[in-house]
Formats: C-alpha cells, structure tokens, sequence
C-alpha cells in the first residue's frame, strides 16, 4: 500500500461488491456490468482513480456515498471526470423501478459531492443480453468501456 491507503501500481481489478483506487502506474477496470452499475471516477490533476461494481446501487447507498465522498474531499471537484456503466434496463422486467432507482441514487451521490452534471459521462445499458466493461489508464486518463453479448459469450458455448 502507498502512503495514502491506495494499492500498489499494476493491473487493479475490481469485483462486484467493491470499490478500489489506483494511483499513477496503475490501469483499474471492471467486467461484467449488465444490471450492476460502474462508477468510476477520475482525478488527472492527481493522477488517481476510484472504482466501484454495485449490483442494487440503491441497497449501498452509504458506502457508495462513503466511498465517493473519501474520494472526493482530496480532489479539486471541478476537475474531477466521471464514468457510469452498466445499470441495465429490460423492458418488462419486474424490477425496473429499483434499477431506475439504483441509477438515480447513484447520480443523486454524485451530485450531493458537488460534481456538476457536465462533468459526468453517463451510458447506461438499455433492453438487452449485453454486458459491459469499464477500464481506464490512470496516466493517461484514457478510458476504454467494452461491450460484450451475452448470448454470444455464454449461451452459445
């Protein structure tokens, strides 16, 4: 661990349920966001990155709102860029509404923190087997976010 709690540099990948930094040195990334939601934020003046994988966003709204807010207070807000993913949405699916609800919990967080709108990239899955992933480059601030089909990759083997 560095000085400031965060993991060591390399590959960091963060499973459903968790929430990790990285520092400079560091790619961060997640796999597997269909219903779950990806947040990751993204600090290029320090050159630091948190990520989190919730499945019912809504359920761990406090540790969400922790976990942001831990990483927020150390940062410049107005410079602070902002990825959601996953959060999908099947039409006709009992559980619509607490999906919506996980979505907008987790926008309601980040905008309590004082992060603006214009500052978050949201792309939420819609009516379909899809899955995602979301990866980002810590130096380098880029962000890669993949799409991968369900039915392809695990009905069809």
């Amino acid at each position: 661990m560095s000085p400031e709690g965060l993991p060591k540099k390399g590959e960091i990948e963060v499973k459903m349920f968790g929430w990790k930094t990285a520092e400079s040195g560091s790619i961060l990334s997640t796999e597997g966001l269909g219903p779950c939601i990806g947040l990751l934020i993204y600090d290029p003046i320090r050159k630091k990155a948190g990520l989190g994988h919730w499945p019912a966003a809504s359920s761990f709204a406090q540790s969400i709102r922790n976990k942001v807010n831990g990483f927020v207070s150390q940062a410049d807000r107005e410079v602070l860029k902002v990825y959601l993913r996953g959060g999908r949405i099947n039409m006709g699916d009992e559980f619509d509404e607490g999906k919506k609800t996980d979505r907008k919990t987790v926008l309601d967080i980040l905008r309590e923190t004082g992060i603006d709108d214009s500052q978050i990239d949201t792309e939420w899955l819609g009516d379909s087997l899809q899955n995602a992933g979301m990866k980002i480059n810590v130096d380098s601030g880029e962000f890669t976010y993949t799409l991968n089909d369900f039915t392809h990759d695990y009905l069809d083997k």
